[in-house]
């Protein structure tokens, strides 16, 4: 008999510690799912029934009037912004107030390489990180990148001429996209369109989203952030640091030897790392951490996320065929008084851009955006107001935003 009190205690206890927040949206008023204990809303993620991405997309859909909604990450109140003012309120007008990256997941101990990517750093992190990544995307490096990519266009075609009854279009993006990221980043040839997956740089991208894809690896680090901490879980294999660090110091001796300076990613990356060495300013703890940070991040969102894109563009074009041909002849007009290929030329394709623009738009690289309150603060647009306590996660679902017709003109 007491065994049964002091489990039926228990188990009123453990339950209390579930449910003790469940009022937390009622009580402000707001708009929301009611929760599962213990799962809040995310059920379906937890048993790898559905993605977290298209709950949300549920519950952005279930409240198409409000401005915000909420529901239940766990145990973790969190918001759904909906409306475009909101979104820009927190986006830009008050920023400071929603600066942190809500991406607990990848923890700077465990992956001190990963976590200065700045999708996934937060404070004062993230403002450095940020700043160090600009001066790599300037235009002046983007053109130098160009030049690069005219040599591997070359091997495409003679890629194309090869395989011309049945192509997988996501497979051919992600062998272009591997060697432009192999040449204009880390200065290596990995003639992807020759080798195909067997060149060691294809494998390591292999192996990398392999890892990335892992859903019980997923599972643990969005529902069990502390666990995956504890265990010392990474999204990125050991064995890629490894890699990476290798080719570029391989191309840091090369370069050095034979006094090669090219306006490129990889000597940015190499006059960084030097440059924290020399100064030895306490500022940058480890250079060898600033060096394989700023080279993963380049590599995981130079290839695959680009490789996406770029399927879904030859996607549309294949279903629509009126849209292939107007870009053609675009394109064909642009270059027909020049036999080579121009910077400046594609600079100045306005149906190209719109082509581009329209498929970002049904095929968002990013579905979710997630940032954290880290200060109390009330938002007034148009007379309704949200109050958002400190530690509030927010997310917005692009996907929604970007295809919902009522700020669409036409979503067809």
């Amino acid at each position: 008999m007491i065994l049964l009190y002091v489990l039926l205690g228990l188990v009123t206890v453990l339950y209390t510690f579930v449910t003790w927040n469940h009022g937390y949206w009622k009580k402000k008023g707001i708009p929301h799912i009611s929760p599962l204990p213990g799962f809040g809303n995310m059920l379906d993620t937890f048993i790898s029934r559905r993605s977290s991405t298209f709950i949300l997309v549920d519950l952005y859909q279930k409240f198409p009037n409000a401005p915000a909604c909420g529901f239940f990450n766990l145990r973790t109140p969190s918001l759904l912004i909906r409306s475009p003012n909101y979104i820009e309120s927190i986006l830009v007008k008050n920023f400071s107030s929603f600066h942190d990256n809500n991406n607990s997941y990848v923890d700077k101990e465990s992956d001190p390489y990963f976590s200065t990517d700045p999708f996934f750093s937060s404070g004062t992190d993230w403002k450095t990180n940020r700043a160090a990544m600009i001066p790599m995307l300037s235009p002046g490096k983007v053109k130098a990148m160009f030049l690069a990519m005219k040599e591997i266009m070359k091997q495409m075609e003679d890629y194309l001429e090869n395989n011309s009854e049945n192509i997988d279009a996501k497979h051919f993006a992600t062998l272009f996209t591997s060697d432009i990221i192999a040449n204009c980043v880390f200065g290596i040839q990995s003639n992807s369109f020759l080798e195909g997956d067997n060149h060691i740089f294809r494998k390591l991208n292999k192996k990398v989203m392999e890892s990335f894809h892992n859903p019980l690896k997923g599972l643990i680090f969005v529902s069990f952030p502390r666990i995956a901490k504890f265990l010392r879980c990474r999204l990125v294999p050991d064995s890629a640091y490894t890699f990476l660090k290798e080719v570029i110091m391989q191309v840091k001796e090369f370069r050095e030897t034979n006094h090669i300076v090219r306006n490129d990613f990889i000597n940015a990356l190499l006059s960084a790392y030097n440059k924290a060495i020399q100064d030895n300013d306490g500022c940058i703890e480890n250079p060898e951490v600033l060096l394989l940070g700023r080279a993963i991040s380049f590599f995981i969102e130079g290839v695959e996320t680009s490789a996406i894109t770029i399927s879904y563009i030859l996607y549309e074009l294949a279903v629509n065929p009126k849209v292939q041909e107007t870009l053609k002849k675009e394109i064909l007009s642009a270059f027909s008084k020049r036999e080579d290929i121009e910077y400046e030329t594609l600079q100045n394709l306005p149906y190209l851009n719109k082509v581009i623009s329209e498929t970002l738009r049904k095929y968002p690289p990013v579905l979710v955006l997630k940032k954290k309150c880290t200060e109390n603060i009330t938002l007034d647009m148009d007379g309704t107001k949200l109050e958002i306590e400190k530690g509030t996660p927010e997310f917005f679902t692009s996907s929604s935003l970007q295809g919902f017709s009522l700020f669409m003109a036409s979503t067809k």
